[in-house]
């Protein structure tokens, strides 16, 4: 078993990077004291971590899709272009973020520490093939995004957006754990590969159940999106999170996302001619059409960008 966990291992090298890195970067820090504005080690160091992650997800690119840890986890092509796009957003937010003026000196650190943390949580996300997994990934994405939202203390608006986003995050994860708990119920596991064997010999009945369970479920997933009718939060958490937390919540935590959603919709609903998959693609299709629609639409009242 020993020997088993560590060759699963040896496929998780960008992600144990990225702990890494983010376990380094809280050493480096406080070695700092809190006068000292300037902190280009830190960054560098920060800048080595990410570059490090990103050239590992790259060779991950080529390799065969494989499942590990007894298959919570798949390491694809498609989880790794996905983590690829979130280390980019998240070397992104720190480069525009040690240069801004919008956070405070101090918290740029604390910043940094926390994004990486999010990213870890969008990885894992990425990589889900079991719903305790994912769960895990979305709570640690969305905690530290909580937190993120209101990094400057003495803002109101700040204040007030990191509160909106961790009752508006709450609620949605209560829902979506109140759906999964349901579709365990009815499938009896909660590995994905498993639980979409189990749907093909499901009943009548019990895709009765499993419609609005899998409904439920959606809420979580599009609450951190931010799709119709889940964004009401994001105008006001965009609006009082300082600038580089606003841009890299506009990539990471929505690529993460829309990586468990993909992911989700293959394993479940690749067969076209069932209810569940007409009605969840039905949904998705609609959803996608009012996102576009009342997000533009709504825009145009904005005078801010």
């Amino acid at each position: 078993m020993g020997q088993t966990y560590l060759a699963n291992l040896s496929h998780y090298i960008p992600e144990l990077l990225a702990c890494l890195t983010m376990f380094g970067l809280i050493m480096v820090e406080a070695t700092y004291k809190e006068e000292v504005k300037e902190r280009s080690f830190f960054f560098l160091t920060s800048y080595l971590g990410l570059v490090s992650v990103f050239v590992f997800s790259v060779f991950s690119l080529g390799k065969s899709p494989i499942s590990i840890f007894t298959n919570s986890l798949i390491i694809d092509p498609f989880s790794s272009a996905m983590k690829l796009i979130m280390v980019l957003g998240t070397l992104g937010a720190v480069f525009l973020t040690s240069t801004s003026k919008d956070i405070e000196g101090n918290l740029k650190p604390e910043f940094t520490i926390m994004a990486i943390g999010v990213l870890i949580g969008g990885m894992l996300l990425s990589s889900a093939n079991n719903m305790l997994v994912m769960f895990i990934g979305i709570e640690t994405l969305s905690i530290l995004s909580y937190v993120l939202a209101s990094l400057r203390k003495r803002d109101e608006r700040s204040s007030e957006a990191g509160l909106k986003y961790s009752l508006y995050g709450g609620i949605s994860s209560g829902i979506m754990l109140f759906g999964l708990s349901h579709i365990f119920g009815i499938l009896g596991s909660i590995n994905f590969t498993e639980m979409g064997l189990a749907l093909k010999s499901a009943s009548a009945d019990q895709i009765i159940i499993l419609l609005p369970s899998f409904l439920l479920f959606f809420v979580g997933i599009g609450y951190k999106i931010a799709c119709f009718p889940f964004h009401m939060w994001t105008p006001d958490v965009y609006e009082g999170s300082p600038l580089p937390v606003t841009a890299f919540f506009s990539v990471v935590p929505k690529v993460a996302g829309l990586a468990a959603l993909i992911r989700i919709s293959n394993t479940f609903f690749s067969d076209s001619s069932s209810v569940l998959s007409i009605g969840w693609i039905g949904i998705l299709t609609i959803v996608a059409a009012l996102t576009m629609t009342v997000g533009n639409v709504s825009a145009i009242g904005q005078w801010s960008v």
